[in-house]
């Protein structure tokens, strides 16, 4: 937290961790979840191996982290939430709809962090104030 031309400057923090198997087991039983859940940029990432799964749940933690450090979906869905990829690159996340407008009127950035082991995805994620460059 710091201060920049009189106006305060507060990150915002949100984690989440997810169980693979939840979201497996949702994901099988309702295959509809799939597509409200992850954008088709998320579902070609993820892939069909065996590490689907994990990363899919890892995207749910994130889009989880996002809500939370967010305070709440503030109108949007969780397919208005999108983590993507770039080969050697860290994970960024691309934000739609109300959450997005939100996002840019309050000035924050999006920092993401990913984890992910055999039975547990890890997210957590930064809301930076874009003022803040320090």
């Amino acid at each position: 937290m710091g201060h920049h031309g009189g106006k305060a400057l507060v990150e915002r923090l949100g984690v989440d961790i997810t169980a693979v198997a939840r979201v497996q087991a949702l994901c099988v039983r309702r295959p509809d979840a799939l597509l409200r859940l992850f954008t088709a940029g998320e579902l070609a990432d993820a892939g069909a191996g065996r590490q689907r799964w994990p990363r899919l749940a890892s995207r749910f933690a994130a889009k989880e982290a996002v809500i939370k450090a967010a305070g709440g979906l503030r109108g949007s869905r969780y397919h208005d939430i999108e983590v993507r990829r770039v080969p050697g690159q860290a994970p960024q996340v691309a934000v739609y709809g109300p959450l997005a407008d939100w996002l840019g009127t309050e000035g924050f950035r999006v920092q993401l962090s990913l984890s992910h082991e055999e039975a547990f995805a890890v997210a957590m994620v930064l809301l930076i104030p874009a003022g803040d460059d320090n």
